[in-house]
């Protein structure tokens, strides 16, 4: 599931562009997101504004009612994902539900449509609905879009809709506050959901029975046809020319990222192991570990 770092929309100055977010843009001046009280595990509330996230609950339907929201699976800084029964085919799959301004600039179908061939992601099912979050002019930002992928083993597919409760407990929410104790605004949920857990234990995995999905394409871009010069990847792993470089980012920053993963894969702890982590902070762990930047860096 994606948690991208909170970074703001900035014009590039090096390039005369500006960033293309994947977030909400809230429509108001400054940030909403001390209005509530603090719920652990759940996406920013100050997201439900206009542009922002869209405001689900278990039992509602989406596109014309063919799924049934059942669980929240997860969120992000862009989504907030979901466990649906596909009441056409019986069957359950995963939503992402985008939020409204991401789904006005987002990459992702783009992304996704030219690597299916290749079959590196399964097939998803995109569809448009109507938002009370949808407050932005353009006509692709009237509109939330929902993307759903099967991920789950197919014997879930036999369970009714109660049952997978049983086997992995109900839903959990909690009520939305306001410190203020001011009226809510309206796309605002009066309760929201902590993400269930519907795997098993690693330790539980047969060996050489896994099966690994690539499923989150919201940040890629393709470096031949646009120019990125900054990186929403958490600061840790963020490569160092994110910050010196003048140049668009490109392969080689996959592949650093890439290796600080595999190394937290294996070591049980980051390479880059900051506290409360900035800029700084993480340039000087590159450099106690790996040395000296490259002079053209090292200047800035």
């Amino acid at each position: 599931m994606d948690r991208s770092t909170r970074n703001s929309l900035n014009t590039n100055k090096r390039s005369g562009q500006a960033d293309t977010p994947n977030e909400f843009q809230p429509s108001t001046p400054g940030s909403s997101r001390f209005r509530y009280q603090l719920i652990e595990d759940v996406e920013d509330l100050g997201g439900y504004c206009p542009g922002g996230y869209h405001p689900l609950k278990v039992g509602d339907d989406l596109d014309e009612g063919r799924y049934r929201i059942v669980d929240k699976l997860g969120y992000g800084g862009y989504s907030t994902i979901w466990l649906a029964r596909d009441l056409r085919r019986a069957r359950y799959v995963t939503v992402k539900v985008l939020t409204a301004y991401s789904s006005a600039h987002t990459t992702e179908a783009k992304i996704m449509r030219s690597i299916q061939a290749r079959r590196l992601v399964r097939a998803k099912r995109l569809f448009r609905f109507s938002s009370m979050n949808s407050g932005l002019p353009a006509p692709m930002e009237d509109t939330n879009v929902s993307q759903h992928l099967v991920q789950f083993p197919e014997s879930i597919n036999n369970y009714s809709t109660p049952e997978p409760y049983n086997k992995f407990g109900e839903p959990r929410s909690e009520t939305v506050i306001r410190v203020d104790y001011m009226p809510f605004s309206d796309g605002v949920p009066a309760q929201v959901y902590i993400p269930g857990w519907y795997g098993i234990r690693s330790n539980d995995l047969p060996l050489g029975k896994d099966h690994i999905i690539l499923g989150d394409f919201g940040q890629s871009f393709n470096p031949h046809t646009t120019s990125i010069f900054s990186s929403k990847t958490l600061p840790h792993l963020q490569p160092p020319e994110t910050r010196f470089s003048d140049k668009p980012l490109s392969f080689p920053s996959d592949i650093w990222t890439l290796a600080c993963t595999i190394w937290e894969v294996y070591g049980q702890r980051p390479f880059f192991e900051v506290f409360w982590a900035t800029a700084d902070r993480v340039a000087t762990e590159q450099v106690e570990a790996l040395g000296i930047l490259p002079p053209e860096w090292w200047t800035k």
